[in-house]
């Protein structure tokens, strides 16, 4: 009964939220109410992975679906609708809206990292080495251009720990290091990881801060 409950004031919400071409909203009350819908996706999103219970990801999805309503252009919410789709196993359509956030954002760095991570779910490791490749070529030939921007850089060294190049992760991490010493700090990693990356927020970012914590000791010692 509790659940029926729940799922009845979800769904007055996103009825309530999700059709209201009648109200004309300004472009202002659009973008605020994508937030707020975005949040709450996000908070069924953190309570799915304590749960891993299936109404938490369908409500994280809703809410998704109403951000998406609310603010058509903005790539992070289709990056994260690919990302419950993923863990849906739902691969066509996360495929698909990885492709429409790539319209959006003409991020082909973001594009490549996440289509060979959702490739190397689908057990094809051929594409999934392909696109985590280009992705690397595209975020170097970044990096090349910029090399004091420390985000460039994170990114990169994100895209090497998925391909499991911690020789090369250390030696970018060395020398961003060296050229930003007082940038290098988990808060900033965590950060730009959030921006570029937000499909992937579970084990791999673990892992992620796992290992720059370990380079970092290495460091010091």
């Amino acid at each position: 009964m509790k659940t029926v409950i729940i799922c009845l004031l979800i769904s007055v919400h996103v009825v309530s939220c999700t059709h209201k071409e009648e109200n004309n909203n300004s472009p202002i009350e659009d973008s605020k109410s994508g937030k707020r819908c975005y949040n709450r996706a996000m908070d069924f999103y953190v309570m799915y992975q304590q749960s891993k219970s299936a109404y938490e990801l369908d409500s994280a999805l809703i809410y998704t679906d109403s951000t998406i309503y609310y603010r058509r252009n903005w790539a992070q919410a289709y990056y994260f609708k690919h990302c419950i789709l993923i863990l849906q196993h739902k691969y066509p359509d996360a495929l698909s809206i990885l492709d429409t956030a790539r319209k959006i954002e003409h991020n082909d760095i973001t594009y490549f990292y996440n289509k060979g991570l959702l490739f190397e779910k689908m057990g094809i490791q051929d594409w999934s080495i392909n696109c985590l490749g280009k992705a690397k070529e595209l975020a170097t030939q970044d990096v090349d251009k910029k090399p004091n921007d420390i985000e460039k850089s994170t990114l990169l060294m994100v895209i090497l720990l998925s391909q499991r190049d911690s020789i090369g992760y250390e030696k970018e991490y060395n020398r961003i290091s060296e050229l930003q010493p007082a940038k290098t700090e988990l808060k900033l990693f965590y950060k730009t990881y959030e921006k570029y990356l937000p499909s992937i927020r579970t084990q791999m970012f673990l892992d992620f801060m796992l290992t720059l914590q370990t380079v970092q000791s290495n460091q010091i010692k």
